[in-house]
């Protein structure tokens, strides 16, 4: 249950980082909340407390999240653009 929360938060920024028009400030964008995402997760859960090693986990799952939904977002965007 407490990888849920950093997830959704990748899913959410993955799907936000499309407002951004640049490419560059999208990749910028993603980095930096990730990273404050993944903190705040392994604070929010009570892992922090236990070891920093799980901070780089939630990072990365966070991560991962938000590029995949990211990915996802482009891919879809293109593919309704073909269809006009």
């Amino acid at each position: 249950m407490d990888e849920l929360f950093p997830i959704t938060v990748g899913v959410v920024l993955g799907a936000l980082v499309q407002l951004i028009r640049t490419p560059r400030l999208r990749v910028v964008a993603l980095l930096v909340v990730s990273l404050l995402a993944g903190v705040l997760a392994s604070y929010v859960s009570g892992e922090l407390l236990l070891s920093w090693s799980f901070v780089v986990i939630d990072i990365a799952e966070v991560g991962v999240a938000a590029v995949a939904t990211a990915g996802l977002a482009i891919l879809w965007q293109r593919r309704s653009r073909q269809l006009r």
